[in-house]
């Protein structure tokens, strides 16, 4: 062996020692992300466990006598019940306990995914964006500690909202085998989540294209498991397609199966895998995927904050209009099963959903307002990514020319604004137009399209809200997220579960008509527009009033 090869050969460090150097202060990261987190993980902790204490506590008020429940039972046995809440496994004999796995806990893994969505781009990507990692890796710090550590930090905060979730059912008396399914499942979904957010925040260029991405895989998981749900009872093979539905076929308070769990795991652990390969091999900032070039010279009419805005969020509003367009087709391509299904409806339900003249007006209706609770996702997350450009520094460099905190911040909220109520004219018209194809009914693109367009004002209240947190107290942007989950609690589930109607008030939606059901209702559609103006304009009143980077 030459001398060249001997040095070389004592210079590659062992294969273990290498894999511990590139983790090296991992640990450390970990404390610092946890005391940057003390505020937020907290509040999603309690924002988690405090959704399913609802749960519980609203369950056991309302249905007073087996009656009751059989009754709710019955309705969401069927198809729409298939649609939105899951197979119902022990449905044939339910129980409070059953009821609330076949019903609510699908929302309660999607509120959790969000929150594995959104912690671990704000550990990983936007860590990058703001500069903190090359400041990281400038110290003795192993190459993958920001990953490990960020994917850590996040999976002991799923750890907690799991022992939290299992707490809280077995506070109300549920049993506790099936609670624990509960917590483990929906632990497992968020583990899922961080695995592909980790993945997305190293193919994407940017700390919101990351999160678009992984927010469309949960909304595929969705639409996936809903189509394959509705297709067959207790669920069809397209249902394993789609992680959620591996938590939900583990069958809490029914016949609990653990084996379910392996599928999200070894998913879990694959996708985070394929992450640490990318990020050992990708240059710092950058993405897995290059983006093409731009031309040397920019158009004039670029020259706007307007037009910045637009260009900042172009690539997630085209992505959130496939995929709703999508959602809308494969919702209205199974209007014609869902209304034979009704038929079969005891009377008290045909009653809720419109009668038995109105049950399609109904069923356009109900749809109407889920895609306006997604809509409003959408919008959420815009805001989080105006929050990102200020934080970023991006927002200084723009405030730095002649640009004014009035015409930067209203830019983004125009175009949020703005795509929110075309996002909603998309739905509209995918869900009605297909629904008057598999019916024959043209009238339904009209009433899938105003369905839609009525609760526009309610969206835009939304917007405001986020825009008034955005100026003001930015890092209390989560308080919005809460005001969502009222809307999708009270809106979705409200009417079904007899909930006081001071509590439905709260809801932005309230006051608006549900159409096709009713006509348009126009005072409450202009004291609603009128207020999301007033917030907006008060969101940018308290951006001049602070310093950047600061609430």
């Amino acid at each position: 062996m030459t001398v060249m090869a001997r040095a070389r050969a004592d210079a590659a460090p062992p294969a273990s020692r290498s894999g511990r150097r590139a983790l090296a202060g991992t640990l450390a990261l970990v404390r610092l992300r946890l005391r940057r987190d003390r505020v937020v993980a907290p509040a999603w902790m309690l924002g988690v466990a405090g959704l399913v204490l609802y749960f519980t506590t609203a369950l056991e008020l309302l249905f007073e006598t087996e009656e009751d429940l059989l009754g709710l039972t019955a309705f969401m046995d069927g198809p729409l019940g298939a649609l939105m809440g899951g197979p119902g496994y022990g449905f044939d004999d339910p129980s409070l306990p059953v009821f609330l796995a076949g019903t609510y806990w699908l929302y309660i893994m999607v509120l959790v995914g969000i929150m594995a969505i959104l912690l671990t781009v704000r550990h990983t990507r936007r860590e990058e964006a703001e500069g903190r990692t090359e400041l990281v890796l400038g110290q003795p710090v192993g190459r993958l500690a920001p990953l490990a550590s960020a994917t850590a930090l996040v999976v002991g905060v799923l750890v907690v909202v799991a022992l939290l979730t299992v707490g809280m059912l077995l506070a109300a008396g549920y049993p506790a085998t099936g609670s624990w399914a509960i917590g483990a499942g929906t632990g497992a979904l968020g583990l899922v989540l961080v695995g592909l957010t980790a993945l997305t925040a190293q193919v994407a260029a940017s700390s919101r294209a990351a999160g678009a991405l992984a927010g469309v895989g949960l909304g595929v998981a969705f639409v996936v498991r809903s189509v394959g749900d509705l297709l067959e009872p207790q669920g069809s093979w397209l249902s394993w397609l789609s992680p959620l539905a591996w938590s939900q076929q583990m069958r809490p308070y029914v016949d609990e199966r653990w084996w379910p769990l392996l599928l999200s795991v070894a998913l879990a652990a694959l996708l985070t895998t394929a992450a640490a390969g990318l990020a050992a091999r990708r240059d710092l900032g950058a993405g897995a995927l290059v983006g093409r070039p731009g031309p040397a010279r920019a158009p004039g009419w670029l020259a706007t904050p307007l037009a910045l805005a637009l260009r900042v969020h172009r690539g997630t509003l085209l992505g959130w209009a496939g995929a709703l367009v999508v959602l809308g087709v494969v919702y209205g391509s199974m209007t014609q099963e869902l209304l034979e299904s009704f038929q079969e409806l005891p009377a008290e339900l045909v009653t809720i959903m419109g009668g038995q003249d109105d049950l399609l007006a109904g069923y356009l209706a109900l749809m109407a307002l889920f895609d306006a609770v997604i809509v409003s996702v959408f919008a959420l997350l815009a805001l989080h990514t105006v929050r990102a450009e200020e934080a970023t520094g991006r927002a200084g460099a723009v405030l730095s020319a002649t640009v004014s905190r009035w015409a930067w911040l209203g830019s983004h909220l125009v175009v949020v604004a703005g795509g929110a109520l075309a996002l909603l004219a998309l739905c509209g018209v995918a869900l009605g137009g297909t629904a008057a194809l598999v019916t024959g009914d043209a009238g339904l693109l009209i009433d899938g399209l105003w369905g839609h367009l009525a609760l526009a004002p309610g969206v835009l209240v939304m917007v405001g809200v986020g825009a008034v947190l955005v100026g003001a107290v930015p890092r209390a942007l989560l308080a919005a997220w809460v005001l969502l989950a009222h809307v999708l609690l009270t809106g979705v589930f409200g009417e079904v579960m007899d909930l006081p109607e001071w509590l439905d008030a709260l809801s932005p939606f309230a006051p608006l008509a549900e159409v096709p059901l009713e006509g348009i209702a126009w005072p409450p559609v202009a004291a609603l527009t009128a207020l999301a103006l007033a917030l907006g304009a008060l969101g940018a009143a308290a951006l001049r009033r602070r310093d950047l980077q600061a609430g």
